[in-house]
């Protein structure tokens, strides 16, 4: 419905408060999914809800940014407006619809999965893994800085990308959006690449880390195709960036809470980790602008570059703390 009304709105001081509506109303809807997920699914089915949600974002991303380009080029870019309008209309039709038989009949699977296996061991084992309830929140805070970040260089990519091939380059504007499809087509798999690279660094915080030291890497390329003007090697470093920085919010937003049901409450811990993630948004949305109005598009990406630096010193401190906890708790010093 808001959709639709900023389609027709004239002034833009009405556009920006409904948007503000629009965009609360949404953030909304992440937390409630990942709390009816993980009190409905059995285990056997988190991995599996896990890559569909991730790749929704990414999906919807690609899709206006195709019909944004395509609108672009005749002009008329309100529809962008109606068909968000459209689809949100069918999505709540379909859910309203399915919702009671689809939940019910998940909800029967965990039960049987209750009855045949031994919770409270595997339990104790994730437990003995992860360390004691004040290292899990010590885990959280690192996440929440962290997912600051991600969506830092993950928004900063979708917001600006446009407008860097555009000043940059000089390419046409429906060109730079055709081109920047790039980005959610390689983020649709960092849901799956985040689930993957998690059975090999079971830690949340260090997987982070490494994952932001490799985008650093990527990110000094992309300076260099930056003063070079090599556009192919911009869009590539800007499509793995994406990957990267895509599979990471994946592990923050839904992995994390999905995997740690648990011990922490997954809706609530969805709704915290996002709320840092809006944080990351709107420092990019107006941040990033603001430094490139003032020094370029290299210092932004000089911006990002040095969070990825933060991201590795923030990991050494995080390894001191767990193994400072570690070593109490194996001294009796420090109970769960």
């Amino acid at each position: 419905m808001l959709n639709g009304i900023i389609a027709v709105s004239p002034h833009f001081g009405i556009v920006k408060w409904l948007w503000l509506i629009n965009g609360f109303s949404l953030s909304v809807l992440w937390p409630s999914l990942i709390r009816l997920c993980s009190e409905s699914l059995a285990k056997r089915d988190l991995t599996r809800s896990s890559i569909a949600i991730g790749t929704t974002v990414a999906s919807g991303t690609l899709v206006i940014y195709g019909l944004s380009a395509l609108y672009a080029v005749f002009n008329v870019f309100k529809l962008s407006f109606y068909t968000a309008a459209a689809a949100d209309f069918a999505v709540a039709m379909v859910w309203l619809f399915t919702y009671d038989k689809a939940v019910s009949g998940a909800r029967q699977l965990k039960a049987q999965e209750y009855t045949e296996a031994i919770q409270s061991n595997a339990k104790a084992q994730t437990v003995e893994e992860i360390g004691n309830l004040r290292m899990i929140r010590t885990l959280v805070a690192f996440l929440c800085v962290f997912a600051v970040g991600i969506n830092l260089i993950k928004d900063g990519l979708n917001t600006w990308v446009p407008s860097v091939l555009k000043e940059a380059y000089g390419l046409p504007a429906s060109i730079s959006i055709l081109l920047t499809l790039c980005l959610p087509m390689i983020a649709i798999c960092g849901n799956a690449f985040a689930l993957r690279v998690h059975k090999r660094i079971p830690d949340y915080v260090s997987q982070c880390a490494g994952t932001f030291a490799i985008t650093g890497c990527i990110v000094m390329g992309i300076l260099w195709s930056l003063n070079s003007r090599q556009v192919a090697v911009m869009l590539g470093g800007l499509a793995l960036s994406s990957l990267l920085v895509s599979s990471l919010n994946s592990l923050v937003t839904s992995i994390f809470p999905m995997f740690m049901r648990n011990f922490v409450n997954s809706g609530m811990m969805a709704g915290v980790i996002n709320g840092f993630c809006y944080l990351g948004s709107t420092i990019s949305s107006y941040g990033l602008g603001f430094i490139a109005d003032r020094k370029g598009w290299s210092a932004v990406f000089w911006t990002l570059l040095a969070f990825c630096v933060l991201a590795c010193v923030l990991w050494g401190v995080y390894m001191i703390i767990r193994r400072t906890s570690s070593r109490l708790q194996k001294n009796g010093l420090v109970t769960q």
